[in-house]
């Protein structure tokens, strides 16, 4: 399967092999284009990337034209895209710096190369064999010497001694050690456990503590939705409502938590119509709808909890029972609290009625 990106040469556009791509092109590159090296953004509109190949994080980055300090941390280089990554939505214009191996993807597989560490088992193992080849050297010289000095023939003690030496050795040493570990391996791929190095299976057995990458090595890298609960804790189809409105409509980049939303359940929004969207972005850390029911029109705004209480004045704690927001903070930040213990993410759900055809912007500090 060929790969190709398209190239800006000589003032025009051209499809061009990705192997073929120097430092020094430009490339344009749109939503679902993998990045063909490492590149400088020279423009850019709405531009998330996914870059868990190298950082493992499923949650796209928002990348931008900005001008950096030499030094910045890869991970932090908002204006840099690295080759293997893939572009989730926007689009931008990049300059190539760096391809093939020369990338930070090519320094990744190059260390891919080197020898794999020794274990301690097999460590022991080597350290073991030197110790029965110096026992069987001093036995087989103390034995030559011993019948030299009984005045036997010097040829016949040294094929003695060597055939002694021969006898010593553990010739089914490897054999027997590859049987028991494939017997281990064989009792570990019941358990649904694949071994890949034998020698490891030793070392895993006298571990006390693993670290591990937790997202897509031991989970699925899924989100899905628990509960969804007004400011007392109590489930509310409202707040449910709300939310999968604000997913619906969310035009910008796909995310887990939008698509754990809508595959919860399916609700029927054709009495709903979308009237404006400002998109989620770094700064705001939310995202708001303008949606339209009937003759009513509201904002729905969904975010980070700490940013979505910054712009509420008031809280809803019933049907139609609005109440000052400040006198729930407390238990607000209560729930939200043990909600973290319990590994939940938490999200922040808030509505606002406007007049029809009020164009929302991020200038307006309530929305």
């Amino acid at each position: 399967m060929q790969i190709k990106a398209a190239v800006v040469r000589d003032g025009k556009t051209q499809e061009v092999m990705v192997e073929d791509i120097v430092p020094g092109d430009i490339v344009i590159l749109n939503a679902g284009d993998i990045v063909p090296g490492d590149c400088l953004i020279l423009e850019s509109k709405d531009v998330f990337v996914d870059e868990a190949m190298l950082t493992g994080e499923t949650f796209p980055v928002e990348k931008f034209t900005s001008v950096l300090p030499a030094d910045t941390a890869l991970a932090q280089r908002t204006n840099a895209l690295w080759m293997g990554t893939h572009i989730v939505s926007g689009n931008a214009k990049a300059l190539v710096t760096l391809t093939g191996k020369d990338t930070e993807f090519g320094k990744v597989s190059e260390r891919l190369k080197l020898k794999e560490p020794e274990t301690d088992f097999e460590h022991g193992i080597r350290k073991f064999g030197f110790f029965l080849g110096e026992v069987t050297l001093l036995l087989v010289v103390i034995i030559f010497a011993i019948n030299v000095y009984l005045q036997r023939p010097v040829l016949d003690s040294f094929l003695f001694s060597l055939a002694l030496a021969v006898g010593l050795t553990p010739q089914l040493l490897p054999a027997i050690i590859s049987i028991n570990l494939a017997h281990g391996a064989k009792k570990m791929a019941q358990n649904k456990v694949i071994v890949k190095r034998l020698a490891s299976i030793e070392n895993f057995g006298s571990m006390n503590v693993i670290c591990s990458d937790k997202t897509g090595t031991l989970t699925e890298g899924t989100v899905k939705v628990d509960s969804a609960l007004d400011v007392n804790g109590n489930k509310n189809e409202k707040v449910f409502l709300y939310a999968y409105l604000n997913a619906s409509y969310e035009t910008g980049f796909t995310n887990p938590i939008d698509e754990a939303i809508l595959n919860d359940r399916k609700i029927d929004l054709t009495e709903y119509g979308k009237q404006d969207e400002i998109p989620y972005d770094f700064i705001r850390k939310r995202l708001s709808i303008g949606v339209s029911h009937g003759d009513s029109h509201f904002v729905v705004t969904k975010g980070a909890l700490a940013n979505i209480l910054d712009v509420c004045s008031t809280a809803e704690i019933e049907e139609g029972k609005i109440v000052e927001i400040s006198s729930l903070q407390d238990k607000i930040q209560q729930h939200f609290e043990e909600f973290s213990d319990h590994g939940f993410r938490t999200l922040g759900i808030a509505y606002k009625n406007i007049t029809a055809g009020t164009p929302l912007t991020k200038a307006m500090k309530r929305i």
